[in-house]
């Protein structure tokens, strides 16, 4: 295949230096994934033979090799991993193939790559797209995880039902009051999700770690895993405790996690919460609708919350008391709760 990459040759030390870079990205938490015009024999055989090669076939999350556009490759490679095409960044040496990445999908980052590969491995190492204050547990292993929901998809797509399905899975949830070892993780799940949000409100480390020592406040995690193994920490909820009354400050739930009803799940965990530190009490709710947050919209009402209220924007305010709240029959899911008695 004419493939340059190690030691010996100006080109070939290049390109392996360009993939010590790439590779370094991955204990960051960044996904990586192969959309590659080519026989996938061919690729799998230059993994095989080329130990030598710092990337591993295993680093990348997705592979999507064939002879179909590039354009196509990376709208399967978003929609395996079931992330936005936003947050895609695509490279290649080719200035035709990023030409036509940039046409065709706008949303997607393309770099304009220095002529030389000698200057390709400083150029990223340059680049803020990946910057990250705190490198947390989860972003170690995500590679691992996000290959895992790709077999899921497999097996969802050759599924006789949805039901059926998710029995499968086999999801165990837990759900717990957050420790100081899960406050990194939840600043970014705070700063991260948008699709599942009710409220889409961010908040910084210091306040994370606020709402954690407040006995006012209840901010909980939830955690899950199925039969192909941890999906990690995906979900967390902030509630303010004032007297009689609860206000659901945040719920929010990782886009990972969705479409097995783990929502559903969480939202019994801050009911059955709920009933037992306050139950002649209310709990308040809102839905703040954001571009993004669209898939959120009408879970408070499916959850039995009573809508008092629907603002000129779309906000909408539920008001209802716990004594009435209903857990949703979530049977595929076992679920462990262990926030505060």
């Amino acid at each position: 295949m004419g493939l340059k990459v190690g030691t010996g040759d100006p080109v070939g030390e290049a390109y392996a230096d360009f993939q010590h870079a790439i590779r370094a990205l991955t204990r960051r938490g960044v996904l990586l994934a192969i959309a590659s015009k080519n026989n996938p024999e061919d690729v799998d055989s230059v993994f095989q033979q080329r130990s030598d090669m710092p990337l591993r076939r295993e680093d990348f999350s997705v592979v999507q090799i064939s002879w179909n556009s590039k354009v196509q490759a990376l709208e399967t490679i978003a929609n395996t991993l079931e992330i936005g095409i936003d947050s895609l960044v695509f490279m290649d040496d080719n200035p035709a193939e990023r030409a036509m990445v940039r046409g065709a999908l706008p949303q997607v980052l393309v770099p304009e790559l220095p002529d030389s590969p000698a200057l390709y491995a400083n150029f990223l190492r340059r680049q803020g797209w990946f910057e990250r204050l705190q490198i947390t547990t989860e972003d170690h292993g995500k590679t691992r995880q996000y290959r895992d929901q790709a077999e899921r998809a497999a097996v969802r797509r050759a599924s006789g039902s949805l039901d059926q399905y998710l029995v499968d899975l086999g999801t165990e949830l837990e759900v717990r009051r957050a420790g100081p070892k899960d406050l990194p993780r939840i600043h970014q799940l705070f700063n991260k999700t948008n699709q599942f949000n009710l409220t889409t409100r961010r908040y910084g480390l210091g306040e994370v770690e606020e709402f954690a020592g407040s006995p006012r406040h209840l901010l909980c995690v939830a955690s899950a895993r199925d039969r192909y193994g941890e999906l990690g920490q995906i979900g967390v909820f902030l509630v303010d405790v004032d007297g009689k009354d609860a206000t659901l400050d945040s719920f929010l739930v990782s886009c990972r996690a969705l479409g097995r009803g783990i929502e559903s799940a969480m939202m019994n965990a801050l009911k059955q919460t709920m009933r037992r530190l306050l139950p002649d009490g209310v709990l308040i709710a809102r839905f703040m609708p954001t571009p993004k947050n669209a898939p959120a919209r009408g879970f408070l009402e499916a959850q039995g919350l009573r809508l008092v209220d629907v603002g000129p924007g779309g906000e909408m305010a539920f008001r209802t008391p716990i004594a009435d709240l209903q857990p949703i029959d979530t049977p595929h899911i076992g679920v462990q709760c262990r926030p505060p008695t």
